[in-house]
């Protein structure tokens, strides 16, 4: 009579999950570092935009 393989013996390599997992990961880190990217990059004023926000008002005017 013949043995049947052990299927968990016979496993080589790396497995689908953990090949879909790694995909997942690189996605998820591409597309989260693109939106802190773009996010970042309208955050700084234009050359010669002065917003109210950060300009003190001259004190002749207060």
């Amino acid at each position: 009579m013949t043995r049947t393989k052990n299927p968990v013996k016979a496993r080589q390599g790396v497995s689908l999950n953990v090949i879909m997992t790694a995909v997942v990961v690189v996605v998820a880190v591409l597309v989260v570092g693109g939106i802190l990217l773009f996010n970042r990059s309208g955050d700084e004023p234009e050359a010669g935009a002065c917003p109210r926000r950060c300009c003190p008002r001259p004190a002749a005017t207060r």
